[in-house]
């Protein structure tokens, strides 16, 4: 059936994005070892964030094997909790209490950016297996408005909540007090 070869393809290249995400987040992690990559409180704003993460990936893998309408639902619902730490990075990060060094603004909007978006591939799937089980996609979540890849509104258009996320990056990068005229690393692994 044709909606089962359009699901899986998708789905698995939704899932090898996951893993990228991940890896990303560890790589990181390990390119600051044996210091954490973020003093607190914004490190365990970020644990927080991959704690539902991982609890996300955990949910799709039992959704891919049983199909439950109510578990895509869940995952879809859940995410809007990841999507609120997410914002919350951005105010901790700008938060001149916490006085973070030009590196730990770049890691710390990074690895709560990765971290939203594996929460957004996980309901990307749950819509997906809905699709597959039922024929009906589930409602649309900001996913489909800010989703990796080609712009679906045209050349040179870009989605408003994507362009949000770029001003909110750049706002990060940019304007924070002391990151003019310095160097970082931005790690990433291909």
């Amino acid at each position: 059936d044709l909606r089962n070869v359009l699901s899986a393809l998708r789905m698995a290249q939704t899932l090898e994005r996951q893993g990228d995400l991940a890896r990303h987040v560890a790589a990181i992690a390990r390119g600051r070892y044996p210091e954490p990559p973020l003093p607190e409180p914004i490190l365990g704003l970020i644990l927080q964030m991959a704690d539902l993460a991982v609890r996300a990936g955990k949910d799709v893998a039992r959704l891919i094997s049983t199909r439950d309408l109510e578990l895509a639902a869940v995952i879809q619902s859940n995410d809007a909790e990841l999507d609120a730490l997410h914002r919350r990075s951005f105010q901790m990060i700008l938060d001149p209490a916490h006085d973070l060094s030009r590196q730990q603004v770049i890691d710390a909007v990074l690895m709560g950016r990765f971290l939203e978006r594996f929460g957004d591939h996980s309901t990307s799937v749950a819509s997906r297996v809905a699709y597959l089980v039922s024929g009906a996609s589930m409602p649309e979540t900001h996913d489909a408005e800010d989703a990796d890849g080609p712009d679906r509104r045209g050349a040179g258009q870009v989605d408003t909540a994507q362009e949000a996320h770029v001003r909110q990056a750049w706002h990060c990068l940019c304007e924070y007090p002391s990151f003019r005229g310095s160097t970082v690393t931005v790690p990433f692994v291909s």
